[in-house]
């Protein structure tokens, strides 16, 4: 079986004076919770074990 998981959107943000720069980008993953797109749903998603047999490893953490 074959995904089709996109690449996160990458952010460097400026410095500001409240929040140093971080070398390290704000990463922005689209569509990757489950459907439906309940809070329920997405709670048991955030939830559930990293080692569950359901869940995919996007990328390195």
């Amino acid at each position: 079986m074959s995904l089709d998981i996109p690449e996160p959107e990458r952010y460097v943000l400026p410095p500001t004076s409240h929040a140093p720069n971080s070398p390290r980008p704000v990463l922005v993953y689209r569509d990757v919770l489950p459907t439906p797109r309940t809070k329920e749903v997405a709670r048991e998603f955030i939830e559930s074990p990293m080692d569950g047999p359901d869940r995919q490893v996007l990328g390195p953490l």
